[in-house]
């Protein structure tokens, strides 16, 4: 199977990120990778994202709020 990209864009919610994070590697499928967009300035879901310690995610904080559309865009592109 191949490899399954799963892309979470946040801000604000480091409880409710954790639980998507959750949910996602708790599926039978492993072959994945999260990548969690973090919306703007917010140092809060950063540091719960960083303690984490899951290799499977990728974290990319961005400095400036684009919106919700452009931050899954942006995990697209990346």
């Amino acid at each position: 199977m191949p490899l399954i990209s799963v892309i979470i864009p946040t801000r604000y919610r480091p409880q409710l990120v954790q639980r998507a994070i959750d949910s996602v590697l708790s599926q039978t499928h492993n072959d994945l990778e999260i990548l969690v967009v973090v919306d703007g300035p917010d140092p809060e879901t950063v540091a719960a994202l960083d303690l984490a310690g899951e290799q499977r995610v990728t974290v990319l904080a961005l400095e400036h709020n684009v919106g919700l559309a452009e931050a899954r865009n942006v995990g697209v592109r990346h």
